[in-house]
């Protein structure tokens, strides 16, 4: 309200000054209506003046900023942040804990494995946590034998071959020999 006010007032004076013949409104009267205000409130910037402006309050990893500048009353850029801080969230972890933004972490497949435990590096990204392995530690542990149908064993991992019988069907009753 305050600027319409003034520009009125103003464009009365350059009536008023142009009536009594003089063709250009006083520099001090020019200077004062061609000055811009601040979208963050408080102040205004002289015209030919530049302000740093921010995308936004916060961001992470690093605030956007931008130069706008007053020209003729018309402020230039869409920033409308005076002052921004960095600031990331960090990530909880499926075990417990925590890491900041940017730091990783090793996880396992499992807590325990006899086969050998896989391994996956997690990295933390402004709160969000990249992976999906959820143990802190996996324990290599001895392998289970397995017993064979016709007697002994053999060790995890190993194979052995085996050969089916074929009998005669020979119907007794209702059982097969």
């Amino acid at each position: 309200m305050t600027k319409v006010c003034a520009v009125f007032v103003v464009g009365l004076l350059c009536a008023t000054l142009a009536i009594m013949g003089y063709a250009q409104v006083p520099t001090a009267f020019a200077n004062w209506t061609n000055k811009c205000d601040l979208p963050w409130g408080g102040g205004v910037l002289e015209d030919g003046g530049t302000v740093t402006a921010f995308l936004a309050s916060s961001a992470c990893p690093s605030c956007t900023s931008e130069t706008r500048s007053c020209s003729s009353g018309t402020l230039s850029g869409s920033y409308s942040n005076s002052a921004c801080s960095v600031s990331c969230a960090s990530c909880n972890l499926p075990w417990g804990g925590s890491i900041s933004h940017g730091q990783s972490t090793t996880a396992w497949n499992t807590t325990s494995s006899c086969g050998g435990c896989s391994s996956q590096t997690r990295t933390c990204s402004n709160g969000s946590l990249s992976g999906s392995f959820a143990s802190a530690s996996c324990t290599n542990t001895a392998c289970a034998s397995c017993s064979l149908p016709w007697g002994g064993s053999i060790s995890h991992g190993q194979s052995v071959t085996a050969y089916l019988r074929w009998l005669a069907d020979v119907v007794i009753g209702n059982s097969y020999l």
